[in-house]
Formats: C-alpha cells, sequence, structure tokens
C-alpha cells in the first residue's frame, strides 16, 4: 500500500518526562523530553526501539518496523523499488518462506490487508503487525516477523517476477484522476526536487523487468539498523519485549560505505511567485491551493516551537471558521476553505498554505481568500473569536487526559514514529495539557494579532488549481498570477462579529414520563418507554471514560415515502448542516465551540436512523441538539441555498468519478431502475429542488417518532441519565401510531442470471462486480453465522487466486451477508479492478472458487483461519461502545436472542466445515447472479 500525504493537518501533541508541582516557566530554548513512560533505547548498532505497555486492546500488541526510507532515496533505476520492497515482505523471509507468512498469521487471527500490511511515502516505509498477547509462541514469532523483515527478506526472483503483476494491477487501480493530475504538477511544484520524480509506485518499465541486484542495493543500502526503530505498544512486558529485541536485532549490522540518509531531502523554492492549472475531465472537485514560501522547520524539539504550534493551530482554527461561512452563502466562490501556518509541506520544510473548495471561479475564490488574510492581517481577529479558539483547543486536550488509560495502542505508535523519524516529541498527556493550560492562560489576543499581521504574501508563491475540465471560466496560468497581486492591493473592511445566543433551546421543554423500565441481563442494558412510545436503550460501560455515543432507528424509511420524496432524501445531508430552534448554522457552530457533541439524521430503504455522540460533560447538550434535530430544524434559505450551491457542484463533479458512476449505474440496473431507488442527481435536479420540498420531506420523517428506538452506550451517569432522557426525548410529540414498514414498498433485485456492462473512465482499466443473491424462506442463526464465515473464507481464497497466482488484481474484495426480516434474503459479492482483457478469465476464476466450496473445497485449515480471524476481531469490537450500540440496536430491530452473542464463541466453536460447504450448496448452487462490468470508455 502506498500512502501520499501531500497536504497534512498540523499537529503539535508533544511531551517531556517530568511534572512540576508549580506553574510552567519553561524557556523556548529548553528541550522537551521524551514521555518518562516509554522505554526508549539504541543498540549498538544504531536501531532505535520504543516500547510502552498499554492495556488497550486488551491482550494485544502493535508491533511495528519503521524504516526511514521511501522512495526519494531510490536511484534511476530503482524508481518503484521502495514499494515493491514492501511487497516482498510478504512474499518470503529466512524463517517464513514463500507464502508461509501470510499463511502462519492467517492460522493466527490476523487478517492480510486489515491488520497485517504496510505502507510506503516518499520518505518513509513502515511495516505494521497487529498480534495477540495470549499465545506466547505466537508472540514470540510475531517478533521474529519483524526481524526478518529488517533483515532476512530472501527476494527470490522467482517471487519478484510473481508480485511484478500484483504491483502493476496496484498501479492501475491508483490510476485515475488525482493520479494523473499529481503526475503533472508535481515536478513543477516541487521544482525539479527529488519528490516530483520520485512518485512511490514507479516507473513501469522497472517495476516489470528490475532484476534482483536492483532490489538488494536498495534493500542493503537502506535496510540497515542504524535507519531503523521497532515500535512496540501494548499488553506485554516492557522488560521481556527489551530483551527480544535487543537478543533479534543485535546481530545486526550496518554495511560497510553505506550512503548517508540526508535529513531533509532539498527543495529548491521558487524565487518568484509561480502558478499551475491542472485539469481532469474526472476531477471531483476544483481546489485552489496557494503555498507561500518554504523554509526548513524550526526545531521541533524544543518548547519554544511547542508554543508556537499552538499559536499557529488557533489562528488556523479562526481563519477556518471565517471561510466556512462562505459555504452558507448562496452566492460564495467558495465552498469552504482553511490557512495553515508553518504547516510541514514535505519532511522537515514548512511553509503558510491557503486552500479553498472552488464553487464558482478560481479569481473570484482566489480574491475571497486574499481578502480574509487581509481583514485579518490589518483588523485582527476579534475577542470572541480568540476566546472560542482557545476553548476548542482545550476541549481537545481535555478529553485527550480524560482518555489517557483508555486510549488504543496504536495511536501511540503514532507519536513515536513521528518521534523517530522527524523528531516530534512524543507526548505524555497530561504533562501536555498542564503546559497547554499555562501557555493558553499567557498567550494574548495582541499576541495572536501580531503574528497574523507578520503573514508575508510577497514571499515565492506557488498557485495551484486543479480542477474538472468543466469548471467554469478556467483561468490560465498567467492570469492567477495577475488576479493574485490585484487581490493583494484590495481595499478590505474589518469582520463583524454578530451576537450569538447563549442557549440553544429558547424554551425548556415539557418532560415525558416512564411508562415501563426493564433490564436485560445478558446485554447488561437498561430499557425505558416513554409516555410518547419512544423507547430508549442504555448501557453503561467503561470502555472510554469520556463517551458516550447514541444511535436511534424507527421502521420505514423509504417504503412509507413517495417516489419524489426517495429521491430527495439525498438532501437530509444538507439538512444535518443547517442550524436548529432560532439559530442559524453558524450561530450554532460558534455556540458550541468548546464542546463535544453532534447529532446527525439519515434515511435507508427500511427505517430512518439517528446518530450521535458526546463526551459525559456534554451529554445534555447532545440530548438539546437531538431534541431539536427531531423538532425544529432551522430552514434559513439563504444558508440551505448556499448549501444547495456547493452540493450541486460538488455531485456535478463526483458522477465523473468511474468508481461511483459505476455503482450508481449498477445500483438502479440491480433494482430495473425502479424510481424507489434513490438515483445521485443532477445538478439541474439540485437547482429545482425547493426550500418547501426538502423541509416537508424532513417533516415527514420526524413527525411521528413513535416506535423509535434510541440507544445510548458510554460512560453514563445512570443517576441523571432517566431525567434527562424524559426531558428531551420524552418531550418530543408523537401521534397515537406507530409508524411501521410498508412491506408492499419493499424494492426487490431483479432475478435470474444477468449480465451487466456499461463503459466509463479514460483509464485502461475495468471493475468487475459478481453478485450471487436470493430469498430466504426463515432466518436461521446457525447458517447466518456459517455463511459470514464462508465469505471470509472465500476472501482468502479469492486473494489467493486472483491475486498471488494469477496476478491478475491487487485488491479483490468479498463480502456476504444474510438479512433478516423484513428482507428476508442473502447475497455475495465480488468486487474487483483489473486489467481489460483479464476480465473474463477472473470473473471464470471466481466462479471456479465458488463452484469448488459448493463441491466440498472446504479444508478445517480453511475454517480454523476463518475463525480465529473472527474470534480476534470480535474480542477487540466487543470492548468498544460502537460495537454495542450498533449490536443492540439491531437486536431491538430483530428480536433474536440475546443469548446469540453471549454463546457466540461457542457456537464459532461447534462450527464444522460441512455447516459451510452446506450453506455453500444451499444458497449458491441456484441463486440470481449479476455479473457486471465496467470497462474504459474508449
Amino acid at each position: 500500500m502506498i500512502i501520499l500525504n501531500l497536504q497534512k493537518r498540523i499537529k503539535f501533541l508533544f511531551a517531556f518526562t517530568f511534572i512540576l508541582n508549580t506553574a510552567f516557566a519553561q524557556k523556548e530554548t529548553d528541550k522537551v523530553f521524551l514521555d518518562k513512560t516509554v522505554k526508549y533505547g539504541k543498540l549498538a548498532n544504531g536501531l532505535t526501539y520504543y516500547i510502552k505497555k498499554n492495556a488497550k486492546p486488551e491482550s494485544k500488541v502493535e508491533l511495528r518496523l519503521v524504516v526511514n526510507a521511501g522512495s526519494v532515496l531510490e536511484k534511476d533505476d530503482q524508481q518503484g523499488v521502495a514499494h515493491f520492497l514492501e511487497h516482498m515482505a510478504f512474499n518470503g523471509t529466512k524463517n517464513f518462506p514463500k507464502n508461509k507468512l501470510v499463511d502462519y498469521l492467517e492460522k493466527s487471527g490476523v487478517k492480510f490487508g486489515a491488520d497485517l500490511n504496510a505502507s510506503t511515502n516518499f520518505d518513509e516505509t513502515i511495516y505494521m503487525l497487529p498480534i495477540s498477547t495470549k499465545d506466547p509462541v505466537i508472540l514470540s514469532n510475531a517478533y521474529q516477523i519483524i526481524r526478518d523483515w529488517a533483515g532476512n527478506m530472501l527476494l527470490d526472483p522467482v517471487e519478484i517476477d510473481k508480485e511484478r503483476g500484483i504491483i502493476m494491477e496496484e498501479k492501475r487501480m491508483r490510476q485515475g484522476a488525482g493520479m494523473r493530475s499529481m503526475t503533472k504538477y508535481f515536478p513543477v511544484l516541487t521544482n525539479g526536487s527529488m519528490y516530483g520524480k520520485r512518485i512511490p509506485i514507479g516507473k513501469e518499465k522497472i517495476i516489470k523487468t528490475a532484476p534482483k541486484k536492483v532490489f538488494t542495493d536498495f534493500y542493503r543500502d537502506w535496510y540497515r539498523p542504524n535507519n531503523m526503530a521497532v515500535v512496540v505498544v501494548g499488553d506485554v512486558n516492557i522488560a521481556e519485549a527489551e530483551a527480544t529485541v535487543k537478543k533479534l536485532f543485535g546481530d545486526m549490522q550496518n554495511p560497510v560505505n553505506a550512503p548517508k540518509r540526508p535529513t531533509v531531502i532539498p527543495i529548491n523554492w521558487h524565487t518568484a511567485n509561480k502558478a499551475y492549472v491542472v485539469t481532469d475531465e474526472e476531477n471531483t472537485n476544483n481546489i485552489l491551493q496557494v503555498i507561500i514560501g518554504l523554509r526548513k522547520q524550526e526545531d521541533q524539539t524544543k518548547w519554544g516551537a511547542y508554543g508556537n504550534g499552538i499559536t499557529n493551530e488557533i489562528i488556523s482554527n479562526m481563519f477556518q471558521n471565517r471561510l466556512g461561512e462562505y459555504g452558507l452563502k448562496a452566492k460564495s466562490p467558495i465552498g469552504f476553505g482553511g490557512i495553515s501556518l508553518d504547516g510541514e509541506q514535505f519532511r522537515g520544510q514548512v511553509g503558510n498554505s491557503i486552500f479553498a473548495l472552488v464553487k464558482t471561479n478560481a479569481s473570484d475564490a482566489l480574491k475571497t481568500v486574499v481578502e480574509e488574510v487581509l481583514k485579518a492581517k490589518q483588523f485582527g481577529f476579534t475577542a470572541e473569536e480568540f476566546e472560542r479558539a482557545k476553548k476548542d483547543m482545550l476541549k481537545e486536550y481535555q478529553d485527550n487526559v480524560a482518555e489517557k488509560d483508555k486510549l488504543e495502542s496504536a495511536s501511540y505508535v503514532r507519536e513515536y514514529i513521528g518521534n523517530f523519524l522527524k523528531n516530534e516529541p512524543a507526548p505524555g498527556i497530561e504533562a501536555e495539557k498542564k503546559y497547554v493550560d499555562s501557555y493558553l492562560g499567557a498567550l494574548t489576543l495582541d499576541k495572536v494579532n501580531k503574528k497574523v499581521a507578520s503573514f508575508n504574501l510577497n514571499e515565492p508563491t506557488f498557485i495551484l488549481y486543479n480542477a474538472s475540465t468543466t469548471a467554469k471560466d478556467l483561468p490560465t496560468e498567467k492570469t492567477l498570477l495577475e488576479e493574485y497581486e490585484i487581490a493583494k492591493k484590495q481595499t478590505v473592511k474589518a469582520y463583524e462579529e454578530k451576537a450569538i445566543a447563549k442557549n440553544l433551546l429558547d424554551n425548556e421543554p415539557v418532560s415525558g414520563k416512564t411508562i415501563t423500565k426493564e433490564d436485560n441481563i445478558d446485554y447488561k442494558t437498561t430499557s425505558i418507554t416513554l409516555s410518547n412510545g419512544i423507547k430508549i436503550i442504555y448501557k453503561k460501560t467503561d470502555f472510554k471514560n469520556d463517551e458516550i455515543v447514541l444511535r436511534g432507528n424507527q421502521w420505514g424509511g423509504f417504503t412509507n415515502l413517495s417516489e419524489k420524496e426517495i429521491q430527495n432524501t439525498i438532501y437530509l445531508q444538507l439538512v444535518n448542516q443547517l442550524g436548529v430552534g432560532a439559530h442559524k448554522a453558524m450561530e450554532v457552530q460558534k455556540m458550541m465551540s468548546g464542546v463535544n457533541a453532534n447529532v446527525f439524521i439519515g434515511a435507508s430503504s427500511n427505517s430512518f436512523s439517528i446518530f450521535g455522540s458526546s463526551a459525559v460533560t456534554d451529554f445534555e447538550k447532545m440530548l438539546q441538539l437531538l431534541h431539536l434535530k427531531m423538532t425544529n430544524i432551522n430552514f434559513d434559505e439563504e444558508e440551505l441555498e448556499g448549501l444547495k450551491s456547493g452540493f450541486a457542484q460538488q455531485i456535478g463533479n463526483i458522477k465523473k468519478n468511474p468508481a461511483i458512476f459505476f455503482s450508481d449505474t449498477l445500483n438502479r440496473y440491480r433494482f430495473n431502475f425502479s424510481k424507489r431507488i434513490p438515483a445521485l442527481p443532477s445538478v439541474a435536479e439540485i437547482e429545482k429542488v425547493s426550500v418547501d420540498d426538502i423541509k416537508s420531506l424532513y417533516l415527514k420523517m420526524v413527525n411521528n417518532l413513535r416506535g423509535a428506538t434510541f440507544v445510548f452506550v458510554g460512560n453514563i451517569d445512570e443517576v441523571n441519565f432517566q431525567t434527562l432522557v424524559e426531558k428531551y426525548i420524552g418531550s418530543i410529540p408523537t401521534k397515537q401510531e406507530t409508524v411501521t414498514i410498508n412491506k408492499d414498498n419493499i424494492v426487490r433485485a431483479i432475478t435470474g442470471k444477468n449480465n451487466f456492462t456499461v463503459k466509463g473512465g479514460k483509464e485502461n482499466k475495468s471493475e468487475i462486480n459478481v453478485s450471487y443473491y436470493g430469498r430466504l424462506t426463515n432466518f436461521d442463526d446457525k447458517e447466518n453465522l456459517s455463511y459470514g464465515l464462508l465469505a471470509e473464507i472465500l476472501q482468502m481464497k479469492t486473494t489467493e487466486k486472483l491475486r498471488e497466482d494469477m496476478g491478475g488484481t491487487y485488491s479483490p474484495r468479498v463480502g456476504g451477508q444474510m438479512n433478516r426480516l423484513p428482507l428476508l434474503d442473502y447475497t455475495l459479492s465480488l468486487n474487483v479492478p483489473s486489467a481489460p482483457e483479464n476480465v473474463e478469465k477472473l470473473t471464470a476464476a471466481f466462479e471456479q472458487i465458488v463452484k469448488n466450496v459448493i463441491g466440498g473445497a472446504v479444508s478445517d485449515e480453511d475454517l480454523l483461519k476463518a475463525r480465529e480471524q473472527r474470534k480476534k476481531s470480535f474480542e477487540t469490537q466487543m470492548k468498544t461502545n460502537n460495537f454495542w450500540v450498533s449490536q443492540i440496536e439491531m437486536q431491538d430491530m430483530y428480536k433474536f436472542e440475546t443469548k446469540l452473542l453471549v454463546n457466540y464463541f461457542s457456537r464459532l466453536e461447534e462450527l464444522k466445515k460441512e455447516d459451510l460447504i452446506n450453506v455453500a450448496k444451499k444458497y449458491l448452487s441456484d441463486s440470481n447472479v449479476l455479473k457486471a462490468v465496467m470497462n474504459p470508455d474508449k
């Protein structure tokens, strides 16, 4: 897998190892030390290691091998080898030859691609291995695996040749508007630097023909102990882990005369302003970027850099909020935008940058974003803006401190990787929070505004406009440069801060009453039925200290809507962005500064849904939002028109994306082009839909929530919970009748054996979708469990055959499920990208895999792998609030026995391979089949 992070969000999360009893008095030149809970060290050969004990998730450890080498270090004849080596790590090492590594880990419950993975970037390569710590043998072998990656890859020429096709397919899969555009503008942006010459996927000729020596040379030069780090975070004994790292990695030697790893790959920034316009007919957004200057990043290990980072984040927050207001203006030239100060553009090199989503034309957008910079430079930000930005930052740190003992290991891993690669100090969140409190307490608006005033728009600037070929009034590079100079000279007025209300609700709602209350022993939940007919189910957990999640559901969905209303359900996402009560959207956003709470609504074929989450202290705010979202959305016409205009451009562009076009077209074909299946609207349809159309749909969805269920899971205050839900949910007006699903309006897929072909996309790339599906006469829980494991086995067999054996694709995806009432159906599908000439043979290969399974080709080893992977996945998921809120919601909707989950692991153990073969025979032998292919539009 390749990761290209061209625009990174600024993160300044640093730490130190000591906590002072008095207020902080750090000098800017003082060093920020590494968190004292981390065991840090260097072996004699230079290998760095980080080890931290962390019990979330339980009985699991995150292992990483971090190689400080990526594509920018490749020689001319090695272009693509850094990424190619990442693949070879899974194709044979000293202790795990050929495919034994993947095979072994799958038996241990590790999923290839999902858990076991790696990434290659311009500057680094990272190998990821999450593993259970329950079995000492499995843990020991996991350490051996990362040691093998570090220095024991076999790089067998036969395996290299087998992998060439897979990488070419990965290259094909990633090829599209984004990659085409990047290939054009990146060399210009980077002014001839190695970043512009070394796109990680590499050159096709080298991928196809590079001899073994090219691989061994790069491996020898850069996979050396003084250029690597081992990161171990999880439920481990620190002393034992350190001893293991020393034992396994201590014998590694650095090659003689190895090339020096440059700390920074230099970029000779432009000496004069430059603009570049790149267009592609499949671009889904029109993005304007203005990168102002490029300079060496200051020493990130000092407190001065930390303080600067806080100030920059505060300023960026205020700019983002100002630019965000434009998205709610009907005639705004931009949909949203942001400004980054001293943001990392490339490793060790920072610059100021502005970006915006262009709604009308680039010239007006450029004028608008520069205007906001000038406003802030000349008049500064307001006291109210400053206070809101500080509240937002403090809230983020408060939430992190509240979760300090519940943070998952992967979050710590990211910090230590940053520390190794870029000297980013790794926190220790309590020390970090204490410093932020002190710093923000002393930070003044005057200091912030002085820094904003120093924002220099006259540094050498690169203006990039990456747009659709159909974008309005496409400018030339010359025009953009001229408009930029004009924009910098415009006369501006100060930003006007409008007063905002203190409370979301104008009037306190009249509480409902609890009619019934009962407990479920299996799920450890409590159910409350309110006087308005709405049910509340809640479960108190300790998975997170400061999290409560919400899921709400009411049967009905599209089945109770007209065809026109169904087509309008896509606009519910705009409704979610509107204000509530008497408050417009931007006012609500400002009112919610420093508050961690949100609520969203949505609709699907068979149900109306509500989603939300909050911090513990903000639970009442979430309930207030929920009450208003269910009773009083503010349909401000100007704001809705502003959202519509941005949405029209977004949809107009997104339909050009071949994958989205294929999915939308196939979905309509699958359901015989029924008007009861929503389709992506045209720009004309979006412009035509009225505020009244959207408002009437919303009111129809929420006007009677009798029979709805709201599920809350998290660190719930049970003393006050019932009173609060009676007040904010019990007060929602409902009718006497209960809303149910209209079974006559359930839309069914076409039957029989069908083939569907469509053309889309300019790349030499096809998309394959093969679906097996049908109706169930009844829902059997054992069959459902067997069918799920069968789908996982088919995923493994398909990956092995289509990817590893045939080299015909990079990422085949197989999924399957059975659906309970009211649908009572099943589906199994393959989704895979490929070369057009390989469509038939890949489709035939998958069909043969399915036939083989129907014929009994499921082994005990297949079942073992699927079972272990499912067990490991569930063991982790069951310790999360999101798992339980979903499980409780489904159980309430479908009324299945709660014992099914309680006995889940024993049910898994009871399954035999014959159970999986039987469901394959029963449901896949004579099912409906839809073979769909999108071929390139050439």
